[in-house]
């Protein structure tokens, strides 16, 4: 009885050493056997997607909307989108991107959803890494065309917020013939300047300025933003390049320009707003039967704010005492 128990343990070690898991480039020989492991990994989350093999990355992204074709994340600043390879060696840091983390935080969709059910959540657009705010998800094939069409044809409006290193003056647009709305600091102002051989417009109006004792021109100006197009770096690069004015904390395109006290602080740009047709819900009451369209907006960090009303009250604080 022994004998055969040892002759058993014997073979299913055998059998363990000859599995492995195969990688793209492997041979196949005659005679092995190709197994498809559906269900792999331990989940105490029910609505995880089952076909993860690795752990949950540690952090969380909060999930502003929800439905079995599309999610609006809130990604907080100094996390990627997707990993670096050309700078990671792998492993868990690689892992901490937003890509890694989808199939944990968000619910698979419904069995018999119409449009194609993606094996994982699809990231639609990219942010920055050191940028905050609105991220757009897919999770059928038919809302990752509908959205990548809607990016593609610019009628998806998204809104950034903004700090900038320096005095921004506002202006009034060719159409603005009224002399009372030169004084109106809610015009928008178009930037059309070409970044890498390709045309960018960027549509910018003023929120708010404060003094302040660190910045260039002795002032921070809050603006809000809107992109017409998506060019890399677009925000950094016009209001860096064209302006001379820099976003706070940008290192990478700031140069002199930034003063130190601003570059440990972080880039301040929140991607807060956005609106897009919805891929597959419509307006039942409207008699054209169009898309319900979605938006989304969120409250700017509170460091936002916080460093307005410090540079301000120390700019104004009476330092001969």
């Amino acid at each position: 009885m022994i004998l055969v128990q040892e002759q058993h343990q014997l073979q299913q070690q055998q059998q363990q050493q000859q599995q492995q898991r195969g990688k793209v480039g492997d041979f196949v020989f005659s005679g092995d056997v190709i197994s498809c492991q559906m269900f792999l990994g331990n989940y105490s989350k029910k609505q995880c997607y089952p076909n993860i093999t690795y752990e949950k990355p540690q952090f969380n992204v909060p999930v502003l909307y929800e439905d079995d074709h599309v999610a609006v994340l809130n990604k907080p600043a100094g996390i990627a989108v997707y990993s670096d390879t050309r700078n990671s060696s792998g492993g868990k840091k690689q892992r901490r991107t937003i890509h890694f983390l989808l199939p944990f935080i968000l619910i698979p969709p419904k069995k018999g959803t119409e449009g194609g059910i993606l094996r994982r959540p699809g990231i639609v657009h990219r942010i920055d890494k050191p940028t905050s705010g609105i991220l757009v998800i897919a999770k059928t094939k038919i809302a990752m065309q509908s959205l990548h069409e809607q990016f593609r044809t610019r009628k998806i409006q998204k809104i950034y917020t903004a700090i900038i290193n320096g005095d921004i003056q506002q202006q009034v647009g060719e159409n603005d013939n009224d002399n009372d709305r030169k004084e109106d600091l809610s015009c928008w102002n178009v930037i059309d300047y070409p970044l890498g051989g390709k045309y960018a417009i960027t549509s910018w109006k003023l929120l708010r300025k404060v003094q302040s004792l660190n910045a260039k021109d002795g002032i921070l100006s809050k603006i809000e933003i809107r992109l017409e197009t998506g060019r890399y770096h677009q925000i950094r690069r016009h209001f860096s390049w064209l302006y001379r004015r820099p976003l706070v904390g940008d290192h990478l395109y700031a140069g002199l320009l930034q003063a130190h006290h601003f570059r440990s602080k972080g880039l301040y740009l929140c991607s807060n707003g956005i609106s897009f047709h919805h891929p597959i819900m419509r307006n039942n009451d409207d008699a054209n039967d169009e898309t319900v369209i979605v938006e989304v907006t969120i409250d700017l960090p509170k460091r936002f704010d916080k460093l307005m009303n410090a540079e301000e009250s120390w700019a104004l604080y009476d330092h001969s005492c």
